[in-house]
């Protein structure tokens, strides 16, 4: 484990965004401006190692991977969004954070549609504010 994890191991209360495509980078954007601390994880290395010169807090590895997960410190998570488009890594992805839940009260929220980001983000601004 290297100094960089044990320090996300520390984290509590972020956001997860699974994915660094359109969707992701949109959300890390909002929560940026709204202060909101977050772990990206993402599977292309290039963008990993691009996106932790840029100063973002990111993780490389598959989310389909509870190792991955734990990395990222899901399970102290506030709120998990998938934004993936592969709809099999999707279900498994929700299969395991499923079986979390039942440990966590974190939400997530699976959004393959960046036409519905503006909704989603509100939403997570919502969250994480406790605004309702």
């Amino acid at each position: 484990m290297t100094s960089e994890n044990q320090d996300m191991s520390k984290m509590k209360n972020h956001l997860v965004i699974i994915g660094y495509g359109v969707n992701g980078t949109n959300l890390v954007r909002v929560a940026t401006h709204a202060e909101i601390p977050y772990v990206i994880i993402e599977s292309d290395i290039d963008v990993v190692k691009r996106e932790k010169q840029n100063g973002k807090t990111i993780v490389f590895g598959d989310a389909t991977d509870e190792h991955t997960l734990h990395m990222a410190c899901v399970e102290n998570a506030r709120v998990v969004v998938i934004a993936i488009s592969d709809s099999n890594a999707t279900k498994h992805i929700l299969s395991i954070l499923t079986l979390w839940r039942f440990y966590n009260n974190c939400p997530y929220s699976c959004g393959r549609d960046y036409r519905g980001l503006r909704s989603m983000s509100q939403i997570l601004i919502r969250i994480w504010h406790g605004s309702h």
